[in-house]
């Protein structure tokens, strides 16, 4: 996959750069999956275009995506997403023997 970069000026096509594009893993095998699919290529191909690396993506615990439109509270889909690897979320903390200038 390849990003490119143009533009268009007076009728006349210009090619500003070109660089490999990155994909997540899940959209690799989303991509090949599809790719099978409409016979386009063969499994084999599908499993050859695959980097042994992208395995690691899947090794680790998910949360189901349709599951945040069920949870009812805006924390509890906060709580869930912060289990998720790759993610992280901290609120900031104030200790209460610490002082703050100008908050009251």
């Amino acid at each position: 996959m390849q990003d490119l970069e143009f533009t268009i000026q007076e009728n006349r096509l210009y090619l500003l750069q070109t660089r490999s594009g990155k994909r997540t893993a899940k959209a690799a095998v989303k991509i090949a999956v599809d790719l099978v699919n409409e016979g386009l290529i063969s499994e084999k191909e599908a499993l050859r275009r695959m980097d042994p690396e992208m395995a690691r993506f899947f090794m680790h615990p998910m949360i189901d995506p349709q599951s945040e439109k069920k949870m009812c509270s805006p924390l509890a889909c906060l709580q869930a997403r912060v289990q998720s690897p790759g993610k992280s979320f901290s609120p900031p903390r104030r200790h209460k023997k610490q002082k703050t200038k100008g908050i009251r």
